[in-house]
């Protein structure tokens, strides 16, 4: 059984009549200007305009650098009800394609169809410049970027921006490590998940059958009383066991300890013992 229709025919109907836009009657029914205009078509309404008013070069402004980019400048014809080739004429009049021109920031990126946003990440992934080198060439809002990319790629996202990190920085290799330790855990069993960026005291949560298990990666095994506490108590909270990975001998491999109690700030041993990976 099929969804029910957010709005029907006659809504949407109604608001493109009353609005004389499809973008402005998507924005009122709170839809996609590309969704209106397939069902309006559907409907056989005619949606050719003449009139391009302030507020039509305002919106077209704002998009089509990025809809261009994207090489997804049909959508954007869609949501205003025109031809392709019309509103790379418009572009054209009011200088979008100029180099010079100021490119202005996508106004709302909780807007952008899920197309534009895959060309964008598709460009972003061929590319060798990072997050904010990216954004910067584009004129995107940084956080703007990161939230909608984030949402939409959800599995792809740290991976690719810790792809574009120099391969010589200490980030790098911790964050190599805890790839190499979340691999460990999912070859013994474990259900090992990578904290995004880390957002969280927990670099790696690995699950099991009956088993909850919290990883700090620490490539020398250093960690401040404040940060122990704090994983400690993060543990502790769901029932979870602490667990500090770090480099073996040489540097080489992976060991492990489980925390057995906080630290004091005092230069007593730390409170942890030998733990050991088992299959799940």
């Amino acid at each position: 059984m099929s969804a029910p229709l957010k709005h029907t025919d006659e809504e949407i109907r109604d608001a493109y009549e009353r609005t004389g836009s499809v973008w402005k009657a998507a924005d009122e029914l709170g839809m996609c200007g590309q969704s209106v205009h397939e069902r309006l078509v559907k409907m056989g309404a005619d949606t050719s305009q003449n009139v391009f008013t302030e507020e039509d070069e305002k919106y077209l402004a704002e998009r089509y650098v990025l809809y261009r980019d994207a090489a997804q400048l049909q959508v954007l014809a869609d949501e205003m009800g025109r031809t392709k080739q019309f509103i790379c004429r418009k572009a054209r009049e009011l200088g979008l394609t100029d180099r010079n021109w100021k490119k202005r920031p996508f106004r709302k990126w909780t807007e952008m169809p899920d197309a534009v946003l895959l060309g964008t990440w598709e460009r972003f992934k061929r590319g060798r410049a990072g997050v904010n080198a990216f954004c910067r060439d584009n004129h995107y809002n940084v956080q703007s970027f990161t939230d909608a990319m984030r949402r939409v790629f959800p599995d792809e996202y740290e991976d690719v921006v810790a792809s574009k990190k120099p391969k010589s920085t200490q980030y790098a290799r911790g964050r190599d490590f805890e790839y190499y330790v979340r691999d460990l855990f999912t070859k013994a069993g474990y259900l090992a998940l990578r904290s995004p960026a880390s957002k969280s005291p927990a670099d790696l949560y690995c699950m099991a059958r009956g088993r909850l298990v919290f990883v700090q990666c620490k490539l020398h095994g250093a960690i401040s009383p404040d940060e122990w506490n704090a994983f400690l108590d993060y543990c502790e909270s769901v029932g979870a066991e602490p667990v500090v990975a770090m480099r073996g001998p040489h540097d080489r491999g992976a060991e492990f300890r489980v925390i057995v109690g906080r630290k004091d700030g005092s230069k007593s041993a730390q409170p942890w013992a030998v733990w050991e990976l088992k299959g799940a």
